[in-house]
């Protein structure tokens, strides 16, 4: 009798065990996120720097460098802090929306026509999360994953290892390797996709690589001179209209007195304008697409021919990310010092 106990109780474990096994493999219950909606109120007290208004955004967490406009109106935005936490913020009121508690930290977040695309590096896997019940509803695995991307417009995802490139059908969850040609300089690493979903670019050594995106697949089109000289923080920066791309790096671009060149997303050859920053060059960068003006680190601005108007010192601490409203006239300010809403002085 007892071993016929013994043998049910070996035999119900295993059934168990099994069920969590299959569970886990497939994004079951146990892989899915916490969900809640209707949070509190994230607007700081505004104050005066100068002439602009300046409100923190009082999120937990630190965030990460990849915050994105959750639509064209740019009427809330998506931010991921680095304990996997997803949050998605009214603008401009600043009330939390949407949170999304994952069981894992992720490095990457970006849009996509089919949800959003957030990146585990540390379990190697790309997952396409609903945005509105947080429910996981792809888990592709990438082995070295590095980071992910995709764009609103687009229902496929560009995975890098550093070494390799994998376009995810993000409709099926099925990876497969980017099989066309490759860049003589450097390899796949830190890509961004253009807002638009009509370029990827990709960052090899001082360079930048520009790749098509058409009908979900990536063909090389044009390799940019060398530029990027000294240390490169924040990586490569596009503007929110889809026009401008740049690699900004701390000691400049090559042939320039600490200035930055900026390209049309169709030519990184021939720069469109140079912003010339005078001294070391954090990183930041974007344009405004209603006055014309570009940003650099937190904040310089500058007029349409890069000469250096502003200087506005907000001590959001080392700069991660310059993010300007579809409209204009504002911009979130993300820096190690937090999250910040900043509103330019009217004409």
């Amino acid at each position: 009798m007892q071993l016929v106990s013994v043998r049910r109780m070996t035999f119900v474990l295993l059934l168990a065990v099994g069920s969590l096994v299959f569970r886990a493999s497939r994004g079951g219950a146990a892989d899915e996120p916490k969900v809640t909606t209707g949070g509190e109120s994230l607007k700081g007290a505004t104050k005066e720097v100068m002439d602009l208004k300046v409100t923190p955004v009082q999120v937990k967490g630190s965030v990460l460098g990849c915050m994105f406009w959750a639509d064209k109106e740019g009427s809330a935005f998506w931010t991921l802090d680095g304990m996997g936490t997803l949050r998605l913020i009214s603008f401009p009121d600043l009330k939390e929306v949407r949170k999304i508690e994952m069981d894992r930290k992720g490095t990457w977040l970006a849009p996509s026509a089919e949800g959003l695309v957030l990146t585990l590096s540390g379990t190697q896997e790309v997952w396409l999360l609903d945005p509105e019940k947080g429910t996981v509803k792809q888990q592709v695995k990438v082995p070295g994953l590095q980071r992910a991307v995709s764009a609103l417009p687009l229902s496929t995802a560009f995975a890098v290892t550093g070494r390799e490139m994998f376009e995810i059908d993000l409709k099926q969850g099925k990876a497969a390797k980017y099989a066309g040609p490759t860049p003589r300089l450097g390899g796949f690493d830190r890509p961004v996709l253009s807002p638009d979903g009509k370029y990827l670019f990709i960052h090899g050594l001082e360079v930048l690589h520009r790749y098509d995106v058409k009908d979900g697949k990536a063909m090389l089109a044009q390799s940019g001179p060398r530029i990027a000289q000294g240390a490169i923080y924040v990586g490569i920066q596009v503007s929110p209209d889809s026009k401008y791309v740049t690699l900004p790096s701390y000691a400049g671009h090559y042939g320039t007195k600490y200035g930055i060149h900026v390209y049309a997303v169709s030519d990184i050859e021939k720069p469109a304008t140079t912003l010339m920053f005078g001294g070391p060059c954090g990183g930041g960068f974007s344009a405004d697409p209603a006055g014309g003006k570009f940003y650099g680190d937190g904040l310089l601005v500058f007029d349409k021919e890069g000469m250096k108007e502003k200087d506005y010192k907000l001590n959001a601490g080392d700069l991660k990310q310059l993010l300007v409203h579809p409209k204009g006239g504002k911009l979130l300010v993300l820096g190690a010092g937090g999250l910040f809403l900043v509103e330019m002085p009217a004409k």
